[in-house]
């Protein structure tokens, strides 16, 4: 897949700035698609081959010393680079909300209230995204509130001649049509000044409504990503509604991404990073973890279902109550803790399941969720307004975050079995299945000892990445027959499962690939010991 360029028809200037009306922009030695020269375009010399290449490579044949090409825009300062860029942003940003919000039928909206994303259109602009997957060229065209999608497959099954979505309403059938040939795309920008919504709105003192009401609510749309990776694109890192980043949670995310990508790769018996390799993980039960995330819970709930409040109490013990049934009957070793250790596991999957029904629709309807009436929002406003430990006002995305939850008999039971069934192994429910995999497996101990407490160091234990890797694929080999037993993973998931779950505080320590593991496990290395450089390229790389 690649982008072919850009078609800037017209704009207004705080959106397009220095780009020219009515000219085409390539990212590459490529002529402008149209219907006169029959939608080519000239393609680079390496296209071929990388072509060649995406196709045919696997991971046994794929040549280590092949090289791929990064593309880049050059030009000087104030040049329409990163307009360029945010054009196209725009452009897929309107293109997801034409299809996903904008044309969802009046009972979709009512039968699923929460969407997990808040996408809203970027105006102001009329251009053309030129774009190819395997030789077929697909175009997104908006004009000022009008889209029209072209995607000239040689498939018949795959071709659309031309969509200008007139109809009122976009079936799922449809739907899932259009996004076929689309793959998630994340953009990343951790400059501290970057995505911010004020740049991005055509807002003066002369002219308080903007320039044809044109402003940044559409950036924040593209910074959310909890509806099932539909949008098919995400804007990294995560920014709040003030605009700040949480570093230590983007920290703890990428320390995640690191220790799983590199047990990855290290199964495979390649290194994800140059110089380093996975050495050792040393871990400890988190004794503040029930605590922690009864307060996330509590949190969560009066952000999402502030008219709930009498049934927080009720939601928590019924899921408590669901949750022990099905770990007391189904994974023994739960049975052996202690009731710490019980309450802390029990209280994270409470936590997980609410958060996993107030982002995805097909768990939110067993909840019978549904919007706010008029009534109920001026009681919300009221009380935010009387709460002084609020930060910040009120805002329309607050209230479109909000639910009503009816509680139907029988909805604490229907929600866990229904993230319990195989239907759902989803990244949705990726990290309760951390959980269980660890009930299962036994591989880490938890032991309670308070930090700073005579016995502490007896809570904190090491264990090699040979040993994660080895013993998990033996137990997963151990039900296998000879011909599917496994010598390595292949999937991010399934690495990610045998990590230590949420309720343990853990860190992966590095080695230098030509050093060899003390016995002791104590000359490992952590990502922020690392030079400033590195960090800065293993966060891009995860």
């Amino acid at each position: 897949m690649q982008i072919i360029g850009i078609k800037v028809i017209s704009g207004v200037p705080s959106v397009i700035k220095n780009l020219k009306p009515e000219t085409w922009y390539p990212f590459g030695d490529y002529t402008e698609p149209m219907e006169q020269n029959n939608w080519t375009w000239t393609k680079d010399k390496d296209d071929d081959l990388l072509s060649v290449v995406y196709k045919t490579a696997t991971e046994e044949s794929f040549p280590k010393n092949l090289q791929i090409s990064v593309s880049c825009i050059v030009g000087q300062n104030g040049s329409g680079k990163t307009t360029l860029l945010e054009l196209m942003f725009r452009i897929i940003n309107n293109f997801a909300y034409t299809i996903l919000d904008k044309k969802r039928s009046q009972e979709e909206q009512e039968k699923f209230v929460q969407t997990g994303r808040e996408l809203c259109e970027a105006t102001g602009f009329a251009a053309a995204l030129f774009f190819e997957t395997d030789g077929d060229l697909g175009i997104i065209e908006y004009q000022y509130g009008n889209i029209k999608y072209r995607y000239l497959a040689q498939s018949e099954n795959s071709r659309i001649e031309i969509e200008e979505f007139n109809q009122e309403v976009i079936s799922q059938t449809k739907r899932k049509k259009l996004l076929a040939e689309f793959f998630y795309t994340i953009c990343t920008n951790y400059s501290i000044h970057s995505f911010c919504e004020k740049d991005y709105s055509s807002e003066t003192l002369i002219m308080p409504e903007g320039e044809n009401e044109v402003n940044g609510k559409w950036v924040k749309g593209l910074l959310h990503k909890n509806d099932g990776y539909l949008a098919p694109m995400v804007v990294v890192p995560y920014r709040d509604s003030w605009g700040n980043i949480d570093i230590a949670n983007e920290k703890e995310l990428a320390d995640q991404r690191l220790a799983t990508l590199s047990l990855l790769f290290w199964s495979q018996g390649k290194s994800f990073m140059e110089k380093y390799k996975p050495a050792y993980i040393e871990y400890r039960f988190d004794d503040k973890c029930e605590t922690w995330f009864a307060n996330k819970f509590y949190s969560l709930c009066n952000e999402r279902l502030p008219i709930n409040i009498d049934e927080y109490e009720l939601i928590f013990d019924e899921l408590k109550k669901y949750w022990k049934i099905k770990l007391s009957s189904e994974y023994q070793r739960f049975n052996t803790y202690s009731t710490d250790i019980k309450n802390g596991i029990l209280t994270y999957l409470i936590y997980k399941t609410v958060k996993i029904c107030l982002n995805y629709p097909s768990f939110g309807v067993l909840l019978e969720m549904r919007n706010l009436t008029c009534k109920e929002i001026e009681t919300v406003k009221s009380k935010w307004e009387r709460d002084s430990t609020k930060r910040h006002k009120l805002t329309d995305s607050d209230i479109r975050n909000m639910s009503v939850v009816i509680l139907p008999e029988g909805w604490h039971k229907k929600i866990v079995d229904k993230i319990l069934s195989q239907d759902e192994e989803t990244h949705i429910t990726l990290k309760i299945r951390q959980v269980l995999e660890f009930l299962k497996r036994g591989f880490y101990k938890p032991v309670i000892a308070a930090k700073g407490a005579d016995d502490y160091l007896t809570a904190v234990k090491k264990i090699s990445a040979e040993k994660i890797i080895a013993d998990n694929l033996k137990h997963e080999n151990a039900t296998l027959p000879e011909d599917q037993k496994r010598k390595r993973y292949t999937r991010y998931d399934e690495v990610f499962e045998i990590l230590p779950p949420a309720i343990f505080e853990w860190q992966l320590y590095l080695l230098p690939k030509n050093e060899k593991l003390s016995q002791s496990m104590n000359n490992g290395l952590l990502m922020h010991q690392m030079s400033s450089g590195e960090k800065q390229m293993l966060l891009i790389k995860t």
